[in-house]
């Protein structure tokens, strides 16, 4: 994890975290709604996750080697919501 992922991790809203647990639960490619779609995108930005358009249209988040990390040491120290 770079340093900047390091200080993204804690800025990590309760939905980041909803999306990251998510993502894990119903990997490899876990369909997104609307709702979280924006969150989605900013966890992308910061390398956490992937995001894909379906062929029918619906959006999809798998998480990267960091998000994974990430989530990783959230449940180590009980954080992430």
């Amino acid at each position: 994890m770079t340093p900047a992922q390091e200080e993204e991790l804690e800025r990590l809203t309760p939905t980041m975290w909803a999306i990251l647990r998510y993502a894990a639960k119903y990997c490899p490619m876990a369909k997104i709604g609307g709702t979280w779609l924006d969150a989605a995108r900013s966890l992308e930005q910061a390398g956490f996750v992937t995001l894909w358009r379906c062929v029918s249209g619906c959006d999809s988040t798998r998480l990267t080697a960091v998000g994974a990390e990430a989530l990783t040491r959230a449940v180590a120290t009980r954080r992430g919501g």
